[in-house]
This record gives C-alpha cells, sequence and structure tokens, in this order.
C-alpha cells in the first residue's frame, strides 16, 4: 500500500474511539485517523475522502452502522468496513456480513482485530476507481484498452455531458476523472474549475486532441493535474498513471 493507511473510526462514545484508536500499531505503521461521533458524519467523512479502512459501530446517532454501511458501499463498492458493537447478538456478526462489512468485531477492539484489518487493507488492492467524461465513442475505448493493456486494475465508469459528469461526482467514489473540456462547449476550462473547486481530491486529467503548450498550460492553470492525448500512447499512459499514483496513494 503507498502512503499511510487511512482509518475512520465511528463511534458516539469518545472514550472508545481513543481505545480503538489505541488497538492499532500505530508506532509500527503510518496510519492517518479520522474520528467522528454519529453516522451522518461519518458518511459525510468518507465522501470527502476515501479511507482505507473503515470502523464503524452498529448503534449510533444520525444513521445506525448498517445505515452507514449501506451509504458507504453505495458510493464506493470496495469501502473495507468494519462494524463493531457490544451487544452480543449472535445474528449481528451475520447480519453485517449479508450486507457487504468485511468484518464485525465486538467491542472492546483487540490488538488482533486491528492487526486483522490492515492486514484485509493490505491484500485487497481496490481498482482505482475511473471516470471518463467525453462526448465521443472513441476515447473511452482507447483508454480502456490502455488501462488493460498495462494491466491496471480500474474501474471505469463514462459522462458524455458536463451535467453527466457532476452527477456521478456526487453520486459515486471517483479517483481519477479523464475530461474532454469540449462536453462543456465554451465553457470547458471552467468546468475544470468547478470540478476542482467541488471535488478537490480527484486526480483531474485533460483528455483532448489538444496538444499545443497553450491548451496544455490553459487545463492546469484551471485546475487540470495532468493532461493525456485521446491518440493514447502506452507509454504516456504509463506515466501519467504514474504521476496519479504518487501524488493520490492509490
Amino acid at each position: 500500500m503507498h502512503g499511510p493507511v487511512r482509518v475512520l473510526i465511528a463511534d458516539d462514545s469518545r472514550s472508545m474511539r481513543a481505545l480503538i484508536r489505541s488497538a492499532f500499531p500505530y508506532a509500527l505503521r503510518r496510519i492517518e485517523f479520522e474520528d467522528v461521533g454519529d453516522g451522518l458524519a461519518a458518511i459525510d467523512a468518507y465522501r470527502a475522502h476515501r479511507f482505507d479502512i473503515a470502523v464503524v459501530d452498529v448503534m449510533m446517532p444520525g444513521a445506525d452502522g448498517f445505515e452507514v454501511l449501506a451509504a458507504l458501499r453505495a458510493y464506493d463498492e470496495d469501502a473495507l468496513v468494519t462494524l463493531i458493537s457490544g451487544d452480543s447478538d449472535p445474528g449481528l456478526a451475520a447480519a453485517a456480513r449479508d450486507e457487504g462489512a468485511v468484518d464485525f468485531v465486538r467491542k472492546p477492539i483487540t490488538q488482533q482485530a486491528a492487526l486483522r484489518m490492515l492486514a484485509m487493507a493490505d491484500q485487497k488492492r481496490r481498482p482505482a476507481s475511473a471516470l471518463v467524461v467525453d462526448g465521443s465513442e472513441v476515447g473511452p475505448v482507447t483508454l480502456k484498452f490502455g488501462l488493460d493493456a498495462l494491466h491496471i486494475p480500474h474501474r471505469l465508469c463514462r459522462a458524455t455531458s458536463g451535467g453527466e459528469a457532476m452527477q456521478a461526482l456526487n453520486r459515486i467514489h471517483i479517483d481519477v476523472a479523464f475530461v474532454d473540456p469540449a462536453v462543456a462547449g465554451r465553457d470547458g476550462l471552467f468546468f475544470l474549475s468547478q470540478i476542482r473547486a467541488q471535488h478537490p481530491h480527484v486526480y483531474m486529467v485533460k483528455f483532448s486532441e489538444e496538444s499545443t503548450p497553450e491548451a496544455v498550460r490553459a487545463a492546469l492553470d484551471h485546475g487540470a493535474d495532468d493532461y493525456l492525448l485521446k491518440n493514447i500512447s502506452l507509454e504516456h499512459l504509463k506515466k501519467m498513471w504514474g504521476r496519479f499514483r504518487a501524488k493520490s496513494g492509490v
């Protein structure tokens, strides 16, 4: 795994959140924690930045653990969510796994349970979630061909207009967006700025047939992180993907 392991802890007890933190061997691993006290805050935190591990209490105000699990899985189908509870009901563990949790742990959290969560995060190489915003048929096809040829694990979805793109970005987790500004017409550069302002975590790549230094500079000035020509070179795609991984940690 590149970069620190990011762990979201959602529990309405501040002391329990501190205990959960202490179970992780953060002296040996680079771990960044964010903790919240209710279910709605957990959903908002995850949507603001994808976490490698989410530890979610079943009983919380705002939204209970199962509601949080459903919301996180709808936003990111690869979310690694562990539900926790002090309840001794034997049916909770089965229900948690049935709903998509990777594990169910009874409180208090032991170091063994925390190590198990870290091992799952290390072992499961989650595919990058990519969005291609292009009004043509050729761009998405050539991009997928390139990613497949380089054996890059990914999930690729498509939008053919600026409106569709913003809906996708608001609905599901996106790591990298390949955007042809032409889909927004004369407001193409403004569209890049809009994505950057509303979704700062997304690595944004200008994806077009324009290759002049002026066009590339204008895209970077309006929030793009990178650029890629639609006439895709595998060498250029590989280098671009390396820059994306270095910045995002994906």
